[in-house]
């Protein structure tokens, strides 16, 4: 007979939700990767000034902000299953 009373809970979920972060997550990390290889591709910065030209338009700075967080966010469930 196995006793569960000295089971030490980890705090992972292994359901529903964490499977749909991490499918909705990879899918935003590679739209916005493919988005961000075809404008290095088009605009071709080489140096400082045109970096700071391509983030400058807000929709990026954004768009870049939440590529992290879904990165954070993804790594975090993989993480938390092992």
């Amino acid at each position: 007979m196995v006793n569960h009373t000295n089971r030490i809970v980890t705090g992972a979920h292994y359901g529903l939700k964490d499977w749909l972060v991490q499918r909705v997550t990879a899918v935003f990390m590679t739209i916005y990767l493919l988005f961000m290889g075809v404008t290095v591709f088009v605009i071709s910065p080489q140096d400082y000034d045109a970096w700071k030209s391509v983030f400058n338009n807000q929709l990026i700075r954004i768009a870049t902000f939440l590529f992290f967080v879904a990165l954070f966010w993804h790594a975090w469930i993989v993480f938390e299953t092992y």
